[in-house]
């Protein structure tokens, strides 16, 4: 059967696991269309002390996608008082670009695979922001082709007393974050 062949993006039997040695294997041929961003998953995912990496894996041992997920927080300066906000950061989410534009099923078409994902992973976040580090915030830093994605998820820009981090990583990238409620 050749790889991602969906007609819909809800016929996609798919299981969520913890990137490892077992199963880096099934990573060698994802392509999001990001070399950077498959170069992350590829090479330095699984050696990664920052964030966790989890796999999206079809039934056929194929990655659909993949999300890190780090703690993190958003540095609030306001006049002389400067605080850092507890945050989940999102350093990578993607979806294999054969999947990116597959929309979930027929009744909608401007609900699609990419966002069913991705608002599993949010709401992953959002359970470990209220019974474990009691974040208040999920960031995200966007690549340009992404962000129209991500607000349509309900991310918005940085306002103007939050600050986003300076890491090399981030270059030409759009901070964005929204409120777990």
């Amino acid at each position: 059967m050749s790889k991602f062949n969906y007609a819909y993006g809800n016929e996609v039997n798919y299981t969520i696991k913890k990137l490892s040695e077992k199963n880096k294997a099934y990573t060698e041929n994802f392509d999001c269309g990001n070399e950077e961003i498959n170069d992350y998953l590829k090479n330095k995912a699984i050696d990664d002390d920052i964030g966790v990496t989890y796999l999206v894996i079809d039934e056929f041992n194929a990655v659909a996608g993949y999300c890190t997920i780090a703690c993190s927080g958003i540095t609030h300066k306001y006049q002389n008082n400067i605080r850092t906000i507890p945050s989940i950061e999102i350093r990578y989410f993607a979806i294999d670009s054969k999947l990116q534009k597959l929309q979930y099923d027929k009744t909608d078409i401007h609900y699609y695979f990419s966002d069913y994902v991705m608002s599993e992973f949010m709401y992953k976040c959002s359970e470990i922001a209220e019974n474990i580090i009691a974040a208040r915030y999920i960031i995200l830093y966007s690549v340009e082709n992404a962000v129209k994605f991500y607000t349509r998820l309900g991310f918005c820009d940085f306002i103007e007393f939050y600050e986003p981090n300076q890491y090399r990583y981030i270059d030409g990238c759009k901070p964005m974050y929204i409120e777990i409620p």
